[in-house]
């Protein structure tokens, strides 16, 4: 059924109200069921770092090592 008129702002309103009343029962339902929200455990140290960050890490891991080979000789 699609929803034409001049009612129809009225009835959206009133839908999406009753869609919030709902979804904050809900959300009771499932706080008093399961108890309250715990906090997430913290992250691992290095974690919080951007993939940047740990990229340019890397390739200046690789480069040191690449520099440390050639300073060495070879018989």
């Amino acid at each position: 059924m699609n929803g034409e008129g001049s009612l129809k702002p009225v009835v959206d309103s009133l839908f999406e109200r009753r869609a919030k009343e709902r979804a904050a029962q809900f959300a009771e339902h499932l706080e008093r069921r399961f108890g309250a929200i715990v906090p997430a455990a913290a992250p691992a140290p290095g974690a919080a770092r951007g993939w940047l960050a740990r990229l340019a890490g890397w390739i200046g891991r690789l480069w040191r090592r690449i520099i440390g080979r050639a300073g060495a000789k070879v018989d």
